[in-house]
């Protein structure tokens, strides 16, 4: 009888272990760090370790905890979303989104507007003319359907010729839907190319 009632005292002593052991999607925190073992487990920290979580082990100046809990990027990767900015310089000093490569969508990764064209990562036209930073860069094509221009994200006037790039685009693109406008067409590939600084167009009447 003894032998009996110690091997069912060992079966209820295992279905109690089990039933505590914390599951990977539960809150439990066994070290007391802020993160749950099962988010640790997933992030490749140690649940039994209560100092990785204030460690920044790929760093990017962003705790383990905050970016698993706050910013919900990867405490491994210092660049979460690959766009040239580690992310506790998107977090901290640019406020653009760690896991979004392009914040505003204008076309432009983050970083390459931090970076390369000293736009604005958080205003999709930085100059106000009317055309998304991107497609500034990029180009747009003209009338004609074959020339493709690229004009400066940072001047409202590329060619300064006193109509700003947006208004000359869509110019371009209201003339594009046109059937036979052949008559305007030397006039578009030129005075109204917004990167044409050589031809001015007839401000008069």
């Amino acid at each position: 009888m003894t032998f009996l009632r110690a091997v069912l005292f060992a079966a209820f002593a295992m279905l109690a272990a089990c039933s505590m052991a914390p599951s990977d999607d539960s809150p439990f925190d066994g070290d007391g760090d802020g993160l749950s073992d099962g988010i640790e487990r997933s992030a490749g920290l140690d649940p039994h370790d209560p100092n990785d979580a204030a460690l920044d082990p790929d760093g990017d100046l962003l705790s383990s905890r905050n970016e698993l809990l706050r910013y919900h990027t990867d405490p491994h990767q210092r660049d979460t979303d690959n766009d040239g900015l580690m992310d506790g310089d998107e977090v901290l000093v640019q406020h653009t989104g760690p896991t979004l490569a392009d914040t505003e969508d204008d076309g432009l990764d983050d970083g390459e507007e931090v970076l390369v064209y000293a736009t604005d990562p958080l205003r999709a036209d930085s100059d106000g003319d009317g055309i998304a930073d991107g497609e500034e860069v990029h180009g747009f094509v003209l009338f004609d359907r074959v020339t493709r221009v690229s004009t400066d994200p940072l001047s409202v006037d590329t060619d300064r010729d006193g109509l700003h790039d947006g208004l000359e685009q869509q110019v371009q693109d209201r003339f594009a839907t046109y059937a036979s406008a052949k008559n305007a067409e030397e006039l578009l590939r030129g005075a109204l190319n917004p990167d044409d600084p050589v031809h001015t167009p007839a401000l008069g009447g």
